[in-house]
């Protein structure tokens, strides 16, 4: 269950500066825009372990692939 709060080690959001904590079951596989990598003139997307920030919904990235 991801609860927002205000403690001592919460993830900030960086799109909207939200603060959350989360557990394992939180973590889903996703996918992200790579804003640096680029397929001839599109942007590369690429798969991920992440959490969506309860706010604005975007990615908390945990791990890369």
């Amino acid at each position: 269950m991801i609860n927002i709060i205000e403690g001592p080690e919460p993830v900030i959001c960086e799109n909207c500066g939200c603060k959350f904590t989360f557990e394992a079951e939180d973590v889903k596989y996703d996918r992200y825009l790579d804003r640096y990598g680029f397929l001839g003139m599109l942007p590369l997307n690429k798969s991920c372990r992440a959490v969506r920030c309860p706010i604005c919904n975007e990615p908390y990235i945990i791990q890369t692939y």
